[in-house]
């Protein structure tokens, strides 16, 4: 199964997608059976993941991003119906909803409290959340903090928008805080992976070229997810990698009451 996410996102995104997103969708889609109607994609984006994972339209598709790409999330029929959050309240009636998946989202919400309590008032009672978020480890990893130091740090912060690269236990912390206990935790992002995931980021600019110029994210996508470079990618990232040492994790949540 993660073969067949890591051939998706090489044949349709940017190269250092592969590092980390078949991963989390391996996940979103192991844990599904725990999902139930109606189900909401908070930071939805695109829509891409989501129809990776599910391959079925979901209820709601939550997101602050601009409306180009909401757009495109309609176009591929991920939901059925599209919502523009502005940051403070969900429109939507109070335990309304039944699950909620978030990838890769939180760390870069300003408002993180806000909107977790949110996210728990529109659960019904014992809903589930399915989030990935990245850790202070992704910081520790990265080959160009080694080179640069707090320069590339701060850099990297203001491009990728991280407003919360937060420890293990205080990913925890925050989500008891916030009305869930944890479940299930995974770690799924290595040092190693992590080091590649960042310098892939600048092999990865033929990609930003080729859709400024031509709207494709990928030319010749399937010489990109041909079966040499899916089996090598899934043999460097199919590993075990402890909580305590991941730079993203994935938690399996539950609403209190």
């Amino acid at each position: 199964m993660l073969k067949y996410y890591i051939k998706k996102y090489l044949g349709n995104r940017p190269l250092f997608f592969s590092f980390i997103r078949p991963q989390e969708a391996y996940l979103m889609h192991k844990y599904s059976r725990y999902l139930k109607p109606p189900i909401l994609d908070f930071g939805c984006g695109d829509g891409f993941f989501s129809r990776s994972c599910f391959k079925k339209t979901l209820d709601f598709g939550v997101d602050l991003e601009d409306e180009r790409r909401l757009r495109q999330a309609e176009k591929l029929n991920c939901y059925k119906k599209i919502i523009r959050y502005d940051g403070s309240v969900l429109p939507l009636p109070t335990c309304s909803v039944n699950s909620v998946i978030s990838n890769s989202v939180f760390e870069h919400v300003p408002n993180i409290n806000n909107s977790l309590k949110e996210i728990a008032r529109i659960l019904k009672p014992r809903g589930t959340l399915l989030t990935t978020v990245m850790t202070d480890k992704w910081e520790d990893y990265l080959v160009g903090r080694k080179l640069f130091g707090k320069r590339y740090l701060n850099f990297l912060r203001q491009k990728q928008k991280h407003y919360h690269l937060l420890s293990q236990n205080n990913w925890k912390k925050l989500f008891k805080g916030s009305g869930f206990r944890v479940i299930k935790e995974v770690g799924y992002l290595a040092k190693q992976n992590s080091q590649l995931l960042d310098l892939s980021h600048y092999l990865s600019a033929y990609s930003l070229v080729s859709y400024i110029l031509l709207r494709k994210w990928v030319l010749l996508p399937k010489f990109w997810s041909n079966d040499l470079f899916v089996a090598k990618i899934n043999e460097i990232t199919k590993q075990n990698v402890p909580a305590a040492e991941s730079a993203s994790l994935f938690f399996y949540l539950q609403k209190n009451r």
